[in-house]
């Protein structure tokens, strides 16, 4: 299983799943990966339902602008076991890189403002 270390008695997994937008009076695509929570007894079961949910996005449907919408589910990015217990400060995903240095782990942490919980909305 490429070394993936998953814990005895996992239940919650992460998936990302790869969703298109193709407007039908354009060319141009937008992609989303949209990151969900998935209950499974195993890996394989975790697939299943990844699978199906990104199925359920599958859809055409007409936006606010009378445009026809057409949503279609293209993969899994990532699927991934959440290492502890669902609560309060638990460790969903870790990342491990090696020989990195002092500048390049200073570009990976990013100021309040710039994290996207504080970004500006749509709307604004």
């Amino acid at each position: 299983m490429n070394g993936v270390f998953i814990p005895e008695n996992t239940e919650w997994f992460i998936g990302e799943l790869v969703e298109e937008f193709k407007a039908a009076d354009q060319t141009e695509n937008l992609v989303h990966i949209n990151t969900i929570l998935i209950r499974a007894d195993s890996p394989e079961a975790a697939y299943d339902k990844a699978l199906t949910f990104g199925e359920a996005v599958n859809r055409v449907f007409i936006n606010t602008d009378g445009i026809e919408i057409r949503v279609n589910f293209k993969g899994l990015r990532g699927l991934y076991p959440v290492y502890d217990r669902l609560e309060d400060g638990a460790e969903l995903l870790y990342e491990e890189r090696k020989g990195m240095s002092d500048e390049a782990i200073a570009k990976m942490v990013k100021p309040k403002e710039e994290l996207a919980v504080f970004s500006p909305t749509w709307d604004d």
